[in-house]
This record gives C-alpha cells, structure tokens and sequence, in this order.
C-alpha cells in the first residue's frame, strides 16, 4: 500500500488517571516517543482512535460526546462536532483517501441520524 510514503508510528491510546493521550514514536523504535494531549484541558475517557490514510492524524470520540480529531506533528487537537443528546456517544469517523476530510454519522435534532462532513481545510462541517 502506502506504507513506505507514510511516516508510520506506533502509538499507544493511552488513559491513566487524570493523564489521557497519544504516545508515538517511529516504527522502527528509534528517535524519542512524543507525547500528545488529546482533548481540551479538562480529562475525559477517550476511544474509537481512526488513523488518517496519511499517518498524521488521528480522529476520536469522549465521553463527552464530542469528536475530535488531534495532529501528531503539531499536537494540537482540533474539536469537529458535539452530539446533541446525552444517550448519543459520537459515531466513528471515517477519513476521506487524501485525509482532508472526516465523515461521521450523528443524530439531527429532531432523533433523524444523517451522516456529516467535516473539511479540515476550512474546519466546518
């Protein structure tokens, strides 16, 4: 596949404590392990990790019922969507081929499920 054009790196979906993120180093187990925040300041469980096709992101899902997706170059985690009912835990999100853009499904208002479309580029649905 893509695997020798991609910077693929093996990462721990880590939770401990109050401590939640991403542990990444190089696949051939050189170099240091960066660590990255996920979320915003406050803790929460994170799951349902989904690694973009180019390696560099990944996109996930809190307690909190929101999706998220984080950077692992910049560490920098960026909030996508917020579902709108406390029983409706966010979907998985699937990446577009070139991972400039993230699909996942989540309910309307009115309890109709769609299926939305986030653009990285310009960071709107």
């Amino acid at each position: 596949m893509l695997m020798n054009k991609l910077r693929v790196r093996i990462v721990l979906f880590a939770v401990a404590l109050m401590v939640c993120g991403v542990a990444a180093r190089a696949q051939d187990g050189r170099g240091e392990v960066k660590k990255v925040k996920l979320g915003d300041t406050s803790s929460s469980f994170f799951y349902s990790p989904v690694w973009s096709p180019d390696g560099k992101k990944i996109a996930y899902a809190d307690k909190r019922l929101h999706l998220w997706y984080v950077d692992l170059d910049s560490g920098k985690s960026t909030k996508v969507d917020t579902a709108p009912y406390d029983d409706d835990l966010p979907g998985p999100a699937v990446w577009s081929p070139d991972s400039k853009w993230l699909a996942y499904p989540r309910q309307l208002k009115n309890y109709l499920s769609a299926i939305f479309l986030y653009s990285l580029e310009t960071r709107k649905p």
